[in-house]
């Protein structure tokens, strides 16, 4: 029993306590027969004294402890099952011959037993690999028992598994029947299997000791005829073959094969994907980190699954979860995804998470770092089954991402393939990771899913600015519309795409119907440039909405927003806006919205957009896109009587009623500020501009003003003729002046009930400083402030460089840690080993050194490395033993345990099993234990020798009397 609970189940161990509470129970009723038994052969009793010190050292330290933990207190039962399992062995023992019997009789259980176990754990390994977990096996706050391990500690179940096969060799150095021989090595193999596959270290190295040891018998079995050598060799020949089978298809599969055909295979198996490659994982990485103390599980994570990425193939990274593959590609609109891809079935046995109340199937796609001031695009096609009942699938990006993260497939359209896209952008170096989602709202499992999702080619690239193509602006899920509908599309430039916006992007809240998208965000311009920004609008003939819009955010000069003329729907429209931002990070966006009257209210038709360009002006008094803030009709040429004044090859801004104008005061006004300077004291300033009224026009002021540090004059208004308008001043102070053409008509609030049009042309703003020559922007060189394409849509072909920090620890005050590594062989063993030298050494007063401090320990290890049980030790009996009974405790356990290899070493001919199996249980406990029974198994091997130390010399004396 004690042995046993080395491999149950975390649950399945409560069912030995009443029969451990039996065993206890006899153990006291017999204890005064122990007590009078040792009285009278007081000669005996001398050879228990180590066991009998070390009992009651452990006893007082932990009567002395302060506080006992839980763990604390069941470490202490533990111990004292020990010594009543001994005490029954000796009560129930009364002989030699008895004892030896008893001896026999356990190790031939302990293989049978031992051998279903491991039977059990090969079957528990192979359906965790199919997806399969028992949830009586789990327990909870810790894990899933790892490998072939039926209980939590994976290191203590190799180590019973050990002892089945320590057990298990008596049998193999006698004759026997081959059907018995070959039972045998059958039950050894699944041994072999449980200890390998256990993902224990310690368990591998003792089973590579075991098989090395098993060959070099081999081979000197041929050539030197000792018999037991011989019978060693006939009956493992089966075993040897099995287990060597075993260790190199794992070592083939694990080291050897390609990371690519590893993944081929594990998409085409039948296996549960996430659970074969977290058990690989763990396997290898135990099994590497014996050999490379620097091995980490995310490198051996990169150098079992990584290879190198193809969007055709989903094992070569891009796809996770229980999966299915579809070899071929079919189904409506199928012809959209690239030949020769292989798509991945998700369904309801995939498997899933929970997240907020819903559950969801995950895979990453990509994850990469970004440069400053670049666009990405992640991309991938999508197929939804008619009949699933899912909430949303969706392609997603996070990270350091601006603009369009997201893209959902249209539900409303299942059956078909889609494209689904994540665009990004980002003003920052930093990192962005993308997936792939299935959802299923207000759910736990993927359980009740029905039907399919299949997705394919995902794609990560970096997009560079092009009008044409409307996935290197767009900033929402949109549809690609490539065959163009509508009348005046001559107007657009050649192999232009439109864009739709997807039923995912458009918004119903309160009462509206709206869809937007910031495609860019400008810089403040300097000195004498703008930009225009410009694109191309198609408007359906039954849109019922109110607006559609080009318009710009944050602070700036020039045209705020440009609406589509509705009254022209069916043709396509140039929407442009002419400003120079006055802060950086100015949003431009496109949209449309619709006012809702009552809840049936729907928009109906479609709006397209298409070539989105960006061009940057230098101020010429000869182009009004670059000095207008408000949106015009371009005149150009020039006509009308007296147009010769007009400088040649300028073109006009011409305003009519279908200008909104701003309401001021007592009327509406269009203002437009063409230029602004800086001027001193003193200096002159002149400002004009060259103007047409039409005969029929009804405003009621036409005029050219400077505004600022100056008095300006207005210019009567003259029909019929081009005339120029100007007015000047003496600044009367330094400040900023600017110049202004407008009109305007009284008593109204717009423009609706003007008649005719006004055209300016050619504004100026002059400066004469004082005593100095007349200047003019047109004296300033030219493309002084012009800026390019590329400074909006930069080529990102040189990368940034990302400067590395490197920190360094300062430690002020001596501590542990000044010493503490990673040692990935030993774990975090050698920080708990050199953490209780550390307080043996400074936080112990002298005493405490001498005789120790208990148990107090155990709450300062649990405190330094985060346990949440408030329980944790240095994982070294010698240390332990240091710690809660000083040195003098530890000079004790020294002897104990010397005087136990010394007995194991006296009577090995007889008992050289049990010598075996304290081997393998110490050298599992001298990485894990905290007192000299832990585990159960150890004291008992430890103590065992004294008792069979004392049935020698009882039966000496016998013989002699």
């Amino acid at each position: 029993l004690v042995i046993l609970r080395l491999a149950l189940p975390q649950y399945v161990k409560y069912v030995l306590f009443p029969l451990v509470i039996v065993v206890s129970i006899l153990s006291v009723i017999n204890l005064k027969k122990f007590v009078i038994l040792f009285i009278e052969n007081k000669e005996k009793l001398v050879k228990f004294y180590p066991v009998i010190f070390l009992l009651l050292i452990y006893i007082i330290s932990f009567l002395l402890t302060f506080n006992k933990n839980f763990i604390l207190v069941k470490d202490f039962v533990n111990v004292l099952i020990v010594f009543a399992v001994l005490f029954f062995i000796l009560f129930s023992t009364k002989n030699l011959s008895v004892f030896k019997l008893t001896i026999f009789k356990f190790s031939q259980g302990l293989f049978i037993v031992s051998a279903i176990v491991a039977i059990l754990g090969i079957f528990k390994l192979f359906y965790q690999l199919k997806g399969v977990r028992f949830d009586f096996l789990n327990v909870e706050a810790i894990d899933y028992p790892a490998g072939t391990s039926l209980a939590i500690d994976d290191n203590f179940f190799s180590l019973f598994c050990i002892l089945g096969v320590v057990s298990s060799i008596p049998r193999l150095i006698k004759t026997n029947s081959k059907y018995l021989s070959l039972i045998t090595q059958l039950g050894i193999f699944s041994l072999f299997t449980n200890i390998v596959l256990s993902t224990s270290r310690r368990g591998l190295i003792i089973i590579s000791i075991i098989l090395i040891i098993l060959l070099i018998i081999w081979i000197f079995s041929f050539l030197n005829t000792n018999l037991i050598l011989v019978r060693i060799r006939k009956n493992t020949k089966y075993l040897l073959c099995l287990s060597l089978s075993l260790f190199g298809s794992l070592v083939f599969i694990v080291f050897f094969t390609n990371s690519l055909q590893r993944n081929r295979w594990l998409s085409n198996s039948n296996f549960n994907k996430k659970e074969i490659k977290e058990y690989l994982n763990a396997f290898a990485y135990q099994s590497n980190s014996i050999f490379d103390v620097e091995s980490n599980y995310s490198d051996v994570d990169k150098e079992i699954w990584e290879t190198d990425f193809d969007p055709r193939y989903p094992f070569t990274g891009w796809a996770s979860g229980n999966y299915s593959l579809v070899n071929k590609v079919i189904g409506t609109n199928a012809d959209i995804v690239p030949k020769g891809s292989i798509g991945v079935r998700i369904d309801r046995t995939v498997n899933s998470s929970i997240w907020n109340n819903d559950a969801y199937y995950g895979s990453k796609l990509f994850s990469t770092k970004l440069y400053s001031k670049k666009r990405y695009s992640v991309s991938l096609y999508c197929y939804v089954s008619s009949d699933f009942n899912g909430d949303k699938v969706r392609i997603s990006s996070h990270g350091n991402t601006q603009e369009l993260n997201s893209d959902d497939y249209d539900l409303k359209r299942k059956g078909t393939w889609q494209k689904l896209r994540s665009i990004f952008y980002t003003d920052t170096i930093g990192n962005c990771s993308s997936y792939f989602f299935v959802f299923k709202n207000n759910d736990s499992t993927l359980n009740n899913l029905k039907g399919y999702v299949i997705y394919a080619y995902p794609e990560f690239k970096e997009i560079f600015f092009n009008p044409r193509q409307p996935i290197s602006w767009i900033g929402v899920p949109f549809e690609e519309i490539k065959v163009l509908p509508g009348n005046n599309r001559h107007i657009l430039p050649d192999s232009t795409i439109g864009l739709k916006f997807k039923p995912s992007s458009i918004i119903k809240k309160d009462d509206n119907i709206y869809s937007y998208s910031k495609n860019t965000s400008l810089k403040k311009i300097g000195g004498k440039a703008r930009y225009l920004v410009s694109i191309y609008v198609y408007v359906s003939d039954d849109f019922n909405g109110n607006e559609v819009y080009l318009s710009a955010g944050g602070k700036i000069s020039g045209t705020r927003i440009n609406r589509f003329n509705l009254k022209k729907k069916g043709s396509w429209e140039k929407l442009f806006l002419s400003i120079a931002p006055k802060e950086d990070n100015v949003p431009i966006f496109i949209g449309f919205n619709k006012e809702v009257n009552n809840s049936n209210d729907s928009l109906k038709g479609y709006v397209l957009f298409s070539y989105f360009n960006i061009d940057t002006i230098s101020r010429t008094p000869q182009d009004p896109y670059s000095y207008s803030s408000e949106l015009f009709k371009e005149e150009f040429p020039l006509k009308g009587n007296n147009a010769q004044i007009v400088p040649k090859n300028t073109k006009g801004c011409r305003f009519d009623k279908t200008y909104t104008g701003y309401p001021w005061k007592n009327l509406c006004v269009m203002f437009n500020e063409f230029d602004m300077h800086w001027v001193e004291k003193g200096d002159s300033v002149y400002s004009s501009v060259y103007c047409y009224i039409s005969q029929d026009f009804n405003g009621d002021d036409v005029r050219v003003e400077i505004r600022g540090k100056v008095k300006s004059i207005t210019s009567l208004k003259e029909k019929g003729r081009w005339i120029k308008i100007q007015t000047k001043e003496i600044a009367m102070e330094a400040g900023e002046v600017n110049g202004v053409f407008f009109f305007s008509k009284y008593y109204v609030n717009n423009f609706s009930t003007l008649n005719g049009y006004v055209i300016f042309a050619y504004p100026e703003l002059k400066i004469r400083k004082k005593n100095k020559k007349l200047i003019s922007y047109n004296n300033y060189p030219k493309n002084k402030f012009l800026l390019t394409k590329a400074s909006i849509f930069p080529n990102f072909n040189n990368k940034e460089k990302d400067d590395t920090i490197n920190y360094e620890l300062i430690r002020t005050n001596f501590s542990f840690k000044q010493e503490m590594i990673n040692d990935h062989f030993a774990g975090t063993r050698i920080d708990r080993w050199r953490y209780a030298l550390y307080l043996y050494k400074f936080d112990y007063k002298w005493w405490q050194k001498i005789f120790g401090g208990g148990f107090g320990f155990t709450r300062k290890f649990a405190k330094e490395f985060n346990d949440p049980d408030e329980y944790d030790y240095p994982h070294n009996p010698f240390l332990g033993i240091l710690l809660y009974s000083g040195i003098i405790g530890l000079i004790v356990y020294i002897w104990f345990l010397f005087k136990a290899i010394y007995y194991y070493w006296l009577y090995r001919r007889e008992y050289w099993t049990l010598g075996l199996s304290f081997g393998a249980a110490f050298f599992f406990a001298f990485f894990s234990a905290n007192t000299p029974f832990d585990p159960a198994i150890l004291g008992v091997l430890t103590i065992l020798p004294y008792f069979i130390h004392y049935y020698h010399l009882k039966e000496n004396l016998q013989v002699n009397d």
